[in-house]
């Protein structure tokens, strides 16, 4: 598993970077101002679409139509590397450095 983050904040990179990372879990600073690098914007791309511009009587509605949104992303965890697995990314995984 990879745990990305974007380094322009500087007090977050600087405590992640102290961190000792489980088994299995590699740590990857993203280069500042590179929004286009976070995976993670593309899952929110997604949810977003379903999501925006709707009206929400109640705090339930909104919480059933997240879990509508993100269903097929816990049914199918392939959803999910597809949209936030670059290629690129993946295929550099073994010559990848990292913090630790």
């Amino acid at each position: 598993m990879i745990f990305a983050w974007p380094s322009a904040v500087a007090s977050f990179s600087s405590i992640l970077e102290t961190l000792s990372w489980p088994e299995g879990v590699e740590a990857l600073p993203l280069p500042p101002y590179s929004p286009e690098l976070n995976p993670v914007k593309r899952y929110f791309q997604e949810l977003r679409a379903k999501l925006s511009n709707k009206i929400f009587e109640t705090i339930e509605e909104i919480m059933e139509a997240l879990s509508r949104a993100l269903a097929p992303y816990w049914e199918d965890p392939t959803k999910l590397a597809s949209l936030t697995g670059y290629g690129w990314w993946l295929r550099s995984l073994p010559d990848m450095k990292t913090s630790h």
